[in-house]
């Protein structure tokens, strides 16, 4: 995990691929799917002991293609990990159909999960100087002193700030199941 956290420990999950780009689409399809991941882990799992939902909310990524799924626990967390991959193998998610015909990698596409702390806090400052300043990786490359290369750097940073912004945005929007 990119936080240096155990994924063992995880309670979140970060879904990606097809099927989540798909769900995006549908806001009402996105809810009930959640809804039904839900009840099959406390089908799994029974109820959480606090007598929540076993998924506690959920955060639509729109620009990031992605999803992140926020469990009451990491055994809540595996089992919904589980669940979503069952879901996409047996055609119920995305646009690629289905049945348990297909090979791995067709799946891979389809869904790719990764268990996460979801603690993040962006600060678009900060991650586009640390980005320039060439202290993370992707950044836009060494200075050159030409000034056509400098444009494109400016550029490039000006674009990442509004990506960034765009998704920091996106993350403020939490959907609860309750």
């Amino acid at each position: 995990m990119a936080d240096g956290a155990d994924a063992a420990s995880a309670s979140s999950l970060l879904l990606r691929g097809r099927a989540v780009r798909a769900l995006l689409a549908d806001a009402d399809a996105l809810h009930d799917t959640m809804l039904s991941v839900d009840r099959e882990l406390t089908e799994r799992l029974g109820p959480a002991a606090s007598g929540s939902s076993r998924v506690v909310s959920y955060q639509p990524l729109p620009s990031a293609g992605a999803l992140v799924l926020h469990c009451s626990d990491a055994a809540a967390r595996a089992a919904a990990e589980a669940a979503a991959r069952s879901l996409v193998e047996q055609g119920g998610v995305g646009a690629g159909g289905g049945g348990g015909g297909e090979d791995a990698g067709a799946t891979e596409a389809e869904l790719a999960v990764l268990p996460c702390h979801s603690s993040y806090n962006i600060d678009p400052l900060k991650e586009v100087q640390a980005l320039w300043d060439g202290k993370e990786e992707g950044g836009p490359g060494p200075a050159t002193g030409s000034r056509e290369g400098e444009v494109e750097r400016l550029r490039w940073a000006l674009g990442t700030w509004d990506r960034l912004i765009a998704l920091s945005e996106e993350w403020a929007e939490e959907s609860y199941l309750t």
